[in-house]
């Protein structure tokens, strides 16, 4: 596959499932896919580690997110890894690479807001994946995907950065070059548009640019968010000691 296929998204073409009928008569696979729905979210994960399709789904992610994604959504439940279980390996991941390179924030005795957030990190990233959701499911409301299908193809694309940055972390640790964890964090930045780009299927300078735009904002909102559910639990555990 060439670099710009990569870049696009363009995946070698596979099984084109002739349709006819609700299984495809040459590889026997479900055709008509129900929409993604919470309910299928939260069910069960299964064993995320021994499941054949963990390989795939790192590969996948990785070079050519957005297909990766789609297909799943839309025509293969067992293409990838079930995004909240993706989630929360990759979120073990990069809070192991923080703590073994050292580059985790040591709380101050005081800072309450920091302390809250050092122990709510899967909370937080799921904020972050809600914001991501909304923010770009009221400006491409075009596209036609349902606010459950952005939940779980941001699910992918925060995990799939969180590994970006924690493989970072641990590349500059290992070589003894310092700015680890700014390149991180540009890296996870740039890989999250890169791979938005792609699952949303933008095309034209102008719209890439808006999109850039929009995960700035996004970032800036989700900041927002955070520091007000801080505020407000310290204001209501203080109201719940007087």
């Amino acid at each position: 596959m060439g670099l710009r296929k990569t870049i696009m998204g363009h995946e070698e073409p596979g099984c084109l499932h002739p349709n006819a009928g609700k299984f495809c008569p040459d590889c026997g696979r479900l055709i008509q896919v129900p929409r993604y729905s919470w309910s299928e979210m939260s069910g069960a994960q299964g064993d995320v580690l021994f499941e054949k399709g963990f390989r795939r789904t790192l590969m996948g992610l990785f070079l050519h997110p957005g297909p990766s994604i789609r297909t799943f959504l839309f025509q293969d439940r067992n293409h990838l890894v079930k995004p909240t279980a993706y989630l929360l390996l990759a979120l073990a991941f990069s809070l192991w690479a923080d703590r073994y390179t050292q580059t985790a924030v040591a709380c101050a005795a005081d800072d309450t807001i920091c302390q809250l957030i050092d122990q709510s990190a899967t909370q937080i990233q799921a904020m972050l994946i809600g914001v991501l959701a909304l923010v770009y499911r009221l400006a491409f409301r075009k596209v036609g995907l349902s606010l459950w299908e952005y939940v779980a193809g941001f699910c992918y694309i925060v995990a799939q950065s969180s590994i970006l940055g924690g493989l970072l972390s641990l590349l500059f640790y290992v070589l003894g070059l310092g700015g680890g964890e700014t390149i991180s964090f540009f890296g996870s930045f740039v890989y999250l548009i890169f791979a938005t780009v792609q699952f949303l299927q933008i095309r034209g300078g102008w719209r890439i640019a808006g999109a850039v735009l929009l995960g700035l904002l996004a970032m800036a909102l989700f900041l927002v968010v955070v520091f007000t559910a801080g505020f407000a639990f310290l204001l209501a555990d203080g109201l719940a000691s007087n």
